[in-house]
């Protein structure tokens, strides 16, 4: 839940991310940590830069372009409903 009102917080995106397994593992986490670092960016940032710019490709791309589309789509949400009905949303 965090990452969702924060989506900078890089803690709650790596726990997010990993959970459940998505497809991305520690190589293309590794690669968001080195991204975000180079360009000062936080993990979400930098994952949705690897997307657009083809970076990554893949398995790991896939789970990652859905985890980007359901935490931006509840980051968009959250003025609008209450968390219960968030929740249930996805």
């Amino acid at each position: 839940m965090r990452i969702i009102f924060n989506p900078h917080d890089n803690p709650a995106f790596e726990r997010s991310v990993a959970n459940p397994t998505r497809g991305v593992g520690a190589k293309t986490l590794a690669k968001i940590r080195s991204l975000a670092n180079q360009y000062n960016i936080s993990y979400i940032q930098a994952s949705s830069k690897m997307i657009d710019e083809n970076i990554i490709s893949g398995r790991g791309a896939n789970g990652l372009k859905k985890f980007l589309e359901i935490i931006l789509g509840l980051c968009g949400k959250i003025d609008d409903i209450s968390y219960r009905k968030l929740l249930e949303a996805y």
